[in-house]
C-alpha cells in the first residue's frame, strides 16, 4: 500500500494540535488569580504566591508561542491553498446587487 503525504492534512494536523495545546494551557493559566501576573514575581514574599505566578508568566509566555505557531500554520495553509481565483471586485459587485 501507498500513501500520499498531503501537506495540507499535515499543517492542518498540526494547527488542530496547537488549537487543543492553547485550550490545555489556557485553562491552567485561568486557574491561576490573575493578579499573580501583574508585576514582577520576586516581589512576592510568599514562596507558593511567587511559583504561583513564576508559572502563569511561563503559561502566558508559551500560550504566546503557541498562538504564533497557529498563525504561522494559517499563513502555510494559505499558501498552500494558493491564491483565490475569486476577484474581490466580483464579490462587492454580487454583494451590491444582492442587496439592491
Amino acid at each position: 500500500m501507498t500513501f500520499i503525504r498531503d501537506d495540507r492534512d499535515t499543517a492542518r494536523a498540526a494547527r488542530s494540535a496547537g488549537v487543543q495545546q492553547a485550550a490545555v494551557v489556557a485553562a491552567e493559566l485561568a486557574a491561576i488569580p490573575g493578579w499573580l501576573l501583574a508585576g514582577d514575581p520576586g516581589r512576592l514574599d510568599d514562596p507558593a504566591l511567587r511559583d504561583a505566578a513564576l508559572k502563569a508568566a511561563d503559561l502566558r509566555t508559551r500560550l504566546n508561542d503557541i498562538h504564533h505557531g497557529i498563525a504561522a500554520l494559517d499563513a502555510e495553509l494559505d499558501a498552500l491553498d494558493g491564491p483565490r481565483t475569486e476577484s474581490i471586485y466580483l464579490f462587492l459587485e454580487w454583494s451590491r446587487w444582492l442587496e439592491a
